[in-house]
Parts: structure tokens; sequence; C-alpha cells
């Protein structure tokens, strides 16, 4: 399953709706529209804030979809600054 697949399929059990999704993230819900449909994808941050409004794993998540995990990956020289690593 996709990753924009299953975040609908996850905020559906969960009942909420793409504003009180948005809302809860502070983003447009626009963007939780176009994360749905694939058009574009969150950053790392975001993707841990999603992991824990749907109460799914990051794991899960970056698993479901090797897309998302290849735009994750095109921040790899910026990830390890903002997490405190050393390359």
């Amino acid at each position: 399953m996709n990753f924009g697949t299953q975040l609908r399929e996850r905020r559906e059990k969960l009942g909420l709706t793409q504003t009180d999704i948005a809302n809860r993230l502070f983003v447009t819900r626009q963007t939780i529209s176009n994360w749905e449909q694939g058009k574009i994808y969150p950053d790392f941050n975001m993707l841990v804030k999603i992991s824990d409004e749907y109460k799914i794993s990051v794991d899960s998540l970056l698993k479901s979809d090797g897309q998302l995990k290849g735009y994750l990956e095109q921040g790899k020289d910026y990830l390890p600054y903002c997490m405190g690593y050393s390359s």
C-alpha cells in the first residue's frame, strides 16, 4: 500500500477529516489532500508528527512507499546535520 493510501485509510479509521488532521499538524487541508493523492511528500520532521497523530510508526510509513523513502534520501546530507549527527 502506498503512503497516500495508508494515510487516507488510517485517517478514516480514526474518524478524522482532512481538516482535523490539517489543524493538528498546522498545515492546510490541501496539503493533507496532496499527501493522500501522492502529489507531494512531507519532510522527515513532518513524517514524525504524522506518525504521532496517526498512531503509526515512522518505519511503517517509510516501508509503505519506496518513492517516499527516495524523496527523504534526497535530503540525507541535511538530515544528519539537523539531527546532531556528523558524517
